[in-house]
């Protein structure tokens, strides 16, 4: 039965000139090297086809799901029936009005590239974004914010795909934007494009706003994970040292000495600092009982990190991310987004 649904979906797809990808192997694509193989993987190029994708599914009461860069997200193991839609196709930025401060922006719009297109306008606010893998969708969906710059902080109007299949404008207000959260978490909807409106405060004609995306791109590659494959941040927190230390005295005293003597290392070099961070990761690996046989562990650079050091299983990482939450008692909420029970 599924794999009739599967033909009859591409024999659609061909007929609307809507490109998709058979197979595509998350072992090669995924930002974690690892998970299954996604049976129909669908990426239309227009606006107008994607509409036309959803208005069939949902006319169908086909299951799917759209995802973006698939840097922030984990797909179990074994061949996904489940038809994905990814809108990196759907990429431009389109200035609105003539004095430069009101642009259209694409869900499939790398956020690095966003940052990097309004630096070279010398538009303020949004340097801080650069280097967050996904794309806009993805950040709207999460209101990505990294470097005191929100997505959100900009946005005047978002332009998606509701639950019928229409057309709909939600206003910034009426995206309930909050810490790492938006409506979208609870009422699914298509992002399709957003409308970003800069003040007249945001041009810095004297200021070298290059200079400052150098500066944090360089921090980034410093003290974040660049050798292993991950997905960013595990959970959405702003400290998670500080939210894991109410489970229990041990893990309390691990936050008063990390805080001390990271104050006192962060004075050395860079080097030491990072030799540093990597001797309290595995105080805390120890603490928390991972396996040290896993070839899933934490960032050498942060808590808040797990790496894939050379599995090509997802379930594995799966199961090691809920034992995480069972541990830490929810008190934090996961990042990334799990898909285990996709068919």
């Amino acid at each position: 039965m599924l794999s009739e649904n599967i033909n009859n979906l591409k024999i659609w797809l061909k007929t609307n000139n809507i490109s998709y990808i058979e197979n595509y192997d998350l072992k090669n694509r995924s930002w974690i090297k690892a998970g299954g193989i996604i049976k129909t993987f669908i990426t239309p190029d227009t606006e107008e086809k994607t509409i036309i994708l959803i208005k069939y599914f949902l006319d169908n009461d086909i299951k799917f799901y759209v995802l973006g860069n698939l840097s922030n997200v984990l797909i179990r193991d074994g061949d996904i029936f489940t038809p994905i839609i990814n809108l990196n196709k759907l990429s431009s930025i389109k200035q609105i009005n003539k004095d430069g401060l009101h642009f259209s922006v694409q869900a499939g719009t790398p956020i690095s590239r966003f940052a990097i297109f309004f630096t070279k306008r010398n538009i303020f606010g949004v340097q801080g974004l650069v280097g967050i893998p996904g794309n806009i969708g993805g950040g709207i969906y999460m209101n990505s914010s990294s470097y005191n710059s929100c997505i959100s902080d900009f946005i005047s109007s978002i332009t998606v795909i509701n639950e019928e299949g229409k057309l709909q404008t939600l206003s910034k207000n009426e995206a309930n934007f909050a810490w790492r959260y938006s409506i979208f978490h609870d009422k699914p909807k298509v992002i399709l494009k957003a409308e970003f409106r800069f003040s007249e405060n945001c041009l810095k004609h004297n200021t070298n706003l290059n200079d400052t995306l150098t500066k944090i791109k360089n921090h980034r590659n410093t003290f974040q994970e660049k050798k292993y494959p991950n997905l960013g941040s595990t959970f959405a927190t702003r400290n998670i040292y500080k939210d894991i230390s109410r489970i229990s005295f041990i893990f309390f005293s691990l936050y008063l000495l990390n805080k001390i003597f990271s104050l006192i290392f962060s004075k050395m070099k860079t080097d030491i600092f990072l030799i540093y961070r990597k001797k309290m990761i595995k105080i805390y690996s120890f603490c928390l009982k991972i396996d040290k046989k896993s070839r899933y562990n934490f960032s050498d650079r942060t808590l808040n990190c797990i790496v894939n050091n050379g599995s090509s299983s997802s379930n594995e990482a799966i199961k090691i991310i809920k034992n995480l939450q069972k541990k830490f008692k929810k008190t934090n909420r996961l990042e990334n987004i799990i898909l285990d029970d996709i068919k």
